[in-house]
């Protein structure tokens, strides 16, 4: 378990410092998140679950970048960051 943590965060940090070009639709980030979509999708776990619906926001905030109803976004605007 703690050489997939290393490996993800450090696919993560890969993504994160190509900047505005690491979150594409080929990012590895994304497809990880791509394949597990698809790994629960055919496990039997469909559209409205709630981990496939969270997979596919994490997905659509990484390519599209997080919306104005973003939890984080809410959060960080409480306390006065703006974006």
């Amino acid at each position: 378990m703690t050489a997939l943590a290393i490996v993800g965060v450090k696919a993560l940090t890969d993504e994160i410092n190509k900047g505005s070009n690491g979150f594409g639709p080929n990012g590895a980030v994304v497809n990880a998140v791509t394949t597990a979509l698809n790994d629960l999708k055919r496990g039997g776990l469909g559209e409205n679950n709630d981990i496939v619906r969270a997979l596919q926001t994490i997905k659509n905030d990484l390519i599209e970048g997080p919306g104005k109803n973003n939890d984080v976004i809410k959060a960080l605007g409480s306390i006065g960051i703006k974006f």
